[in-house]
Formats: C-alpha cells, structure tokens, sequence
C-alpha cells in the first residue's frame, strides 16, 4: 500500500474519530438530569424542610409572644382603669375634705361671732352673768345657757375635727393606693417592653427564615426546570427516579452485532460507546425502556438520533435512523416504535447505533437487556 493511501485512510480515520467524538461529548453533556442533581434537589428539600419546621416554631413563639402582649395591655389597661378610680376617689375625698374645712371654720367663724356679740352687749364671761342676773333662777339659767353653747359649739368642733382626720386618713390610703398601683403599671409596662423586644426579634428570626424558604424554593424549582426539556406544547418533565426493570433490544428482529467496547479489530483495538445492530433499512426501532424523549432529530455523527431519558441520569441513545417517530418532551413506554432503522450521520450501512449512559458515563447496554447474534 502507497504511502499516499496510508496517510489518506489515517486522515479519514482521523475525520470519523474527531467527528465520534464531538457527538459523544455533545451527547454527554446533553444529559439534562444526573444523581448529582437529584441528590442536590434531595439536600435542598431537606434544608427546606428543616427551615419550615423552624419557621413554624417561630410562628408559635410569635403567636404566644402576641398572646401575652396582649394580656399584659390589658392588665395594663385593667390597672389604668384601677388608677383613674383612685384618682376619682382621691378628687371626692379631697373635695370632702375642703368642704369639712370649710364646715371647722364657718363652725370657729360661728363661736367667735357670738363671742364678740356677747363682747358687746357685756356678757363677757360668768362674772357679768352673776352680776347681772336678778336672782338665783335667772342666774341658774344664764349659767345652763352659756354653757350650753360652749359645749355645743365644742362638739360640733370636736365631731368635723374627727370626721376631717377620718377624711385626711382615707386620703393618705388612696394615695398609697394609687403609688402601689402606679408601681405595678411601672412594672407591667417594662414588661410589655420586654416581651416587644422579644416579638421584634422573633420577627426579624421570620423574615430571615422566610426569604431563606423562598431562596430554597427557588433553587429547588431550578433544579426542577433543569428536569424539564422544551415540548412542541410547553415543558415537560423528565423521570426523576429509575424504576428499575429489565429493557428490551431495541430490534426485534434478526440482525448482525458490532460488540461495546474494545475489542481487536483485525489487528488493532478499537473502542466502540455503544453496540451496533445491522438489519435491513426501514426495520423498527424500539423504546429499551419507559422514559421521556430529549432528543428527536439530527444529532451530528449520529445523524438521525432519538435519546430517552429514563430517570437516575440514565438516558438510551438510538442512532443512524432513516426517521424519527416520536417528538421531544413525548412520553414513551417500553417497546414502543421511535425511529426505523437506516444510515444517516457517520454509517456504512444500515443498523441501530445503541447506546446507554448514566450521568454522562458510558454503560453497557448488556447490563440493562440481553442481546444476541453473530459477533455478540
């Protein structure tokens, strides 16, 4: 063989890796959904979870906080109303105490003004009602007056004396009354601030609680988007969990077996990421599994390609396709027709390029359905 011929097969050798290559890069990172995500969204949830828990403790706390405010306003109004009685009482009592005054001295008033009368017609004391009386009777009498007077006017002045110092007594009570009750207001009052302070805090605790649970959410939801692939009609979401369950072949008919893998190829090693599945042109393809379509169309090397997503990151690649049956954002079930078979994209003939992977890593396909035939 000419070195020309060499260096030509070498170069087209070259071309088809390089173009192999960039289709599998492309398809690996066009895997939307991998176990990193669905842990990631796992971890959030958790996050999310706890700070709701602690969010709704901090409703209960606000909610006893505001409970007991509200108890102490109205112990606090309860002791107001209490002070403005007092008040009250203290205003009647000092008005009955200005108006005993006032009874002492009209009463003082009184006694003097009869002394100065009795000045001025000369009744001055026992000696001139002596000298002036007549006799023995008028004198008897005279004396039983004066001190009639005396001693009435005496006990009128005893009695409002006593009755202003019962009044000044009740007074001072009242007073003492309305310190203890001021006191407990005081008091009250330093602990509706208290109890404000904590509402405040415990408020500033929910805000911060509620912008991290809508932070969370937010992260969570982009997690989620980044699950959905872009439908004809909208977005649809990809499986979140594998199931589990044996696939079927995507063909279900004879065909002839390029092996996954290395494997001696004459006499060198090759590496194949999928297996090969030759059968006439036009020949069905089968869903290996139930899952959602990310990927119905031209996809480089792979020419007409269909790519499943079936959840836990794992996808199934169907390649060379002469058409695609099914729709991006369509969901599928296990054996259900998405292509027919051809040679589009980097092929020499007819057959199935199948190929799975999970998070972007190759698989084996005989790890998830049995296939057979010649060079198997």
């Amino acid at each position: 063989m000419s070195k020309g011929k060499i260096n030509c097969r070498m170069l087209r050798i070259a071309v088809i890796m390089l173009a192999v290559f960039l289709a599998v890069s492309s398809f690996s990172l066009g895997t939307p959904y991998s176990y990193a995500e669905e842990d990631k969204q796992a971890k959030k949830e958790k996050e999310l979870e706890k700070v709701k828990e602690e969010k709704n403790d901090v409703i209960e706390e606000l909610n006893q906080i505001r409970k007991d405010i509200e108890e102490q306003e109205a112990a606090i109004e309860k002791v107001k109303a209490s002070i403005e009685k007092k008040n009250g009482e203290i205003s009647s009592t000092k008005k009955s105490l200005k108006l005993m005054k006032k009874k002492i001295k009209n009463r003082k008033d009184g006694l003097n003004n009869r002394l100065r009368a009795m000045y001025k017609n000369g009744v001055i004391g026992y000696l001139d009602i002596v000298l002036n009386s007549s006799d023995v009777t008028e004198l008897i009498t005279n004396v039983d007056m004066v001190q009639r007077i005396y001693k009435a006017d005496q006990d009128t002045l005893d009695t409002l004396v006593e009755e202003r110092m019962q009044i000044e007594a009740q007074e001072a009570v009242l007073k003492k009354e309305k310190s203890e009750l001021a006191e407990e207001q005081k008091d009250l009052t330093e602990k509706e601030a208290q109890l404000n302070a904590t509402n405040d805090k415990l408020n500033k605790k929910y805000e911060t609680l509620k912008k991290e649970q809508q932070k969370l959410e937010a992260e969570i939801q982009a997690i989620i988007e980044a699950k959905r692939v872009a439908a004809e009609n909208g977005y649809v979401d990809l499986p979140g969990k594998y199931k589990g369950g044996k696939w079927v072949c995507p063909v279900w008919t004879n065909y002839y077996v390029n092996r996954y893998g290395n494997y001696l190829s004459g006499r060198s090693y090759e590496s194949h990421p999928g297996i090969d599945m030759a059968a006439p042109l036009g020949t069905p393809i089968h869903a290996a599994a139930k899952g959602v379509v990310i990927k119905a169309g031209w996809y480089g090397g792979y020419g007409n390609a269909v790519i499943i997503s079936h959840g836990s990151g794992l996808t199934s690649l169907y390649g060379h396709n002469s058409s695609v049956k099914v729709k991006v954002g369509q969901s599928v079930k296990k054996g259900d027709v998405i292509a027919l078979m051809g040679s589009t994209g980097f092929s020499t003939g007819s057959h199935c390029h199948f190929e799975v992977r999970q998070n972007g890593q190759l698989r084996n396909p005989r790890d998830f359905c049995y296939i057979h035939g010649p060079n198997s």
